[in-house]
């Protein structure tokens, strides 16, 4: 009879509590969340750093005219972005 409780009770431990290799606990699902929250968010940022415009250094034409000129005009731009997706 003892035997037969003490296995009833191993069985139902190893039933209730998830072990294994996919098994993960809610302090690991967090931590992956954040990282990949964090990973999102850099990219992000990156695409918005990338699509503000550079200016190179002003310049006095022979009229006393400020010039400030684009270092990469915008329809460079655009041929290089053309075969990647934007999300944002």
């Amino acid at each position: 009879m003892m035997k037969s409780i003490i296995l009833c009770l191993v069985v139902l431990s190893l039933t209730t509590h998830p072990i294994g290799v996919g098994a993960q606990t809610p302090k690991d699902k967090a931590q992956e969340l954040a990282h990949e929250g964090i990973k999102n968010l850099m990219q992000a940022l990156r695409l918005v750093i990338e699509h503000i415009p550079q200016y190179e250094l002003p310049v006095l034409n022979k009229n006393g005219d400020i010039v400030i000129k684009r270092k990469y005009p915008p329809e460079i731009t655009h041929k290089k972005n053309k075969g990647i997706e934007n999300d944002i």
